[in-house]
């Protein structure tokens, strides 16, 4: 397993990867980059002048319950790419061999959250593009927010991949243009930007996901105020008026950090460390297997310890597991003692 952050070097190095047809996973928490980087990976691809790209969203609105429905997603989107399917060819792992071989040129499938369907569905997937791979027909991009990693390497998975990333945030450079993309968009002009943009990456750790409420908290209180958020440059004053009691977006305190909530609640067996790293700042991990604390996005690993993973998730995981709040979660859980 490789803990990295998003930068250029590394959606080049990705597509290098599938262009040699290695196959590789991307692993990170709930909105943690990974569609940020399969598409980036998938323009890359492009670029080098790859044409048989096939794009798998597996979480949508109509979940996917037998493997039918699979099979038909998957063959819509082949002929979505552009891949020609003859018409006695009802199975999309046919299709995508016929054309590899007709072509001469591997398949490249994007999967996006691979961990949304059911597991045995999940495990028949993999067993088709284990097949395909070995025939050299295919090559596979996964990504996912759970731990799967077992059914995706080691000697008793469903499909080996090469190369296993787990996403860290954005690099600093890689997070400036992220920033530029957004204020441009929102017509937002900032005097001393690289200045303002350290704050924020410094602030969230370089996640894109932690910007939104921050931006969104200024664009509000102009709003509150009958200001035009675009009518002069947003200044550092702006951005450091945070609420004190919390030191995160007020508005967004109970949402902005559900799902960490939801994956600490779920898991007493990172109570320890959680409270570990709250008292000391760092835990100690023993292997190279993400823990839960990094799937909820609220640490993430440098060397052989956890750190927080920003200054917002510090601030929540202060606030928010007071001595009261482990209390309350002991005791629904009958650990009276502890």
């Amino acid at each position: 397993m490789r803990y990295t952050q998003v930068s250029q070097q590394l959606i080049e190095e990705l597509a290098n990867l599938v262009m040699k047809g290695q196959s590789i996973t991307l692993l990170a928490p709930r909105y943690g980059g990974k569609r940020h980087v399969m598409k980036r990976v998938r323009e890359r691809l492009e670029e080098l002048g790859q044409t048989s790209i096939v794009r798998l969203k597996l979480l949508g609105e109509k979940p996917l319950l037998i493997e039918q429905e699979l099979k038909e997603k998957l063959l819509q989107e082949i002929r979505n790419a552009g891949i020609e399917v003859p018409g006695r060819v009802d199975d999309p792992f046919d299709a995508i061999e016929a054309h590899a071989k007709a072509t001469g040129k591997r398949v490249i499938l994007l999967v996006s959250n691979i961990d949304a369907i059911a597991h045995n569905l999940t495990r028949r997937l993999l067993e088709h593009f284990r097949s395909l791979v070995q025939k050299e027909r295919l090559t596979v991009v996964l990504s996912g927010e759970s731990d799967f990693v077992e059914l995706v390497h080691g000697p008793n998975s469903d499909f080996n991949c090469s190369e296993n990333f787990f996403l860290q945030g954005h690099t600093e450079e890689d997070f400036r243009v992220f920033l530029n993309q957004y204020n441009k968009a929102l017509s937002i002009t900032l005097d001393k930007p690289e200045e303002i943009q350290s704050h924020f990456w410094l602030r969230t750790g370089g996640s894109t996901y932690l910007v939104r409420p921050l931006i969104i908290e200024v664009i509000e209180k102009a709003a509150r105020n009958g200001d035009v958020i675009t009518a002069r440059k947003l200044t550092m004053k702006d951005f450091e008026r945070m609420p004190s009691s919390k030191n995160i977006p007020g508005n967004y305190w109970t949402q902005l950090c559900r799902h960490a909530t939801r994956v600490v609640a779920l898991d007493q067996d990172c109570w320890p460390p959680l409270r570990q790293l709250i008292s000391k700042g760092q835990v100690k991990v023993e292997d190279n297997k993400p823990t839960q604390l990094e799937w909820a996005g609220i640490a993430v690993r440098e060397g052989d310890y956890l750190k927080f993973a920003s200054e917002m998730m510090e601030n929540y995981a202060r606030s928010h597991y007071t001595n009261l709040h482990w209390g309350d979660l002991y005791g629904r859980n009958g650990r009276w003692e502890d």
